[in-house]
């Protein structure tokens, strides 16, 4: 997996098969705080792919999984963390960033600075035991291909990943950016990768469930359920004050299984889509990128939908307990 495909931030160290939790978003905005009083995981060494132990103060659970350290691991680009530092096995992972960010002073050529950081990695824990909220901050990161193209970032954004204590809820919150060059600095993406993924394989380098992607309009995001990380973009840059929360809800064991089961063949496509899993008639809908419904219907197991005339590119298939997938017309 690559740098344009899933870029992720792991929470777990175990494998991971079955759960019974979900999580709904709300997308909300907010004036974005930098952190005052914060930990500097760096210093003032600039960073490329770092690596830094935090110690959360709290048990914090992700899916069905309890941890209570985190580690910021090289593999991840600047953005990935994982209870454990070893990427082996199947493993859970949330993507908060998914873009190659760099320190705005690293040196690319020399892979050091003499001028220091300018991009601090920190970390905050707030509040009282028993709703306490780790806070990690990236402020003024910069992307590795703006460094390697103009031997700088001139590019920069700023995120802080929000994890707490009691409800187990996931925020992300997005601050000032200035991205003029989004083609260079998201690696010829659309925008930036977030997602929930319950089991990533490192070995085979395969989502073994379905993830939780977010995809279209950055302001007001879709929900995707797919195993296909590729293509699986925001469609623009992530506005300042932008606030992604996730909080788990649980679902019933044959809610839980009618969602893992259900997939979309062949995928991409180039005249028509079939559904896997299903059991009972399904209505759908089914939309553009841009939130334009294009058609609905209901559709059986022995039915398939014809794409024939749609334009190349990626659709969304909504059915009506939620579940939205991604297809692609090839």
């Amino acid at each position: 997996m690559n740098t344009q495909k899933l870029l992720t931030l792991i929470l777990c160290g175990i494998s991971f098969f079955a759960n019974s939790q979900s999580y709904e978003l709300s997308t909300s905005t907010g004036p974005y705080i930098n952190l005052t009083n914060s930990t500097s995981l760096n210093g003032t060494a600039p960073w490329d792919d770092p690596e830094f132990a935090i110690p959360m103060g709290f048990d914090f659970e992700y899916f069905d999984i309890t941890i209570n350290q985190i580690y910021i691991d090289d593999w991840g680009f600047g953005a990935g963390l994982t209870s454990n530092p070893n990427e082996t096995g199947t493993l859970p992972a949330l993507v908060a960033y998914g873009a190659d960010i760099a320190d705005r002073a690293y040196d690319d050529n020399n892979q050091n600075a003499t001028t220091g950081s300018l991009s601090n990695i920190s970390y905050l824990v707030e509040g009282a035991a028993g709703n306490r909220i780790l806070k990690i901050e990236w402020n003024n990161v910069g992307f590795l291909s703006d460094i390697v193209a103009d031997g700088i970032s001139t590019d920069f954004t700023n995120f802080q990943l929000w994890l707490f204590e009691g409800s187990n809820d996931i925020e992300i919150h997005f601050g000032p950016n200035s991205i003029s060059n989004p083609d260079e600095s998201f690696d010829g993406e659309t925008g930036s990768s977030i997602a929930l993924v319950p089991a990533y394989n490192f070995g085979t380098d395969v989502i073994e469930e379905n993830a939780t992607f977010l995809s279209g309009n950055p302001s007001n995001p879709t929900v995707v359920f797919s195993t296909v990380d590729d293509n699986t973009f925001l469609d623009g840059v992530i506005p300042n004050g932008t606030i992604y929360k996730f909080t788990r809800s649980t679902l019933s064991t044959e809610d839980f299984q009618s969602i893992a089961k259900l997939e979309l063949f062949p995928n991409p496509s180039k005249d028509a889509i079939s559904l896997s899993g299903i059991t009972t008639d399904k209505k759908y809908e089914i939309y553009n990128l841009l939130g334009n419904k294009i058609q609905e219907g209901i559709i059986n197991k022995n039915e398939r939908i014809n794409i024939q005339n749609y334009s190349k590119g990626v659709y969304l298939i909504k059915f009506d307990n939620n579940q939205t997938l991604k297809f692609i017309k090839s």
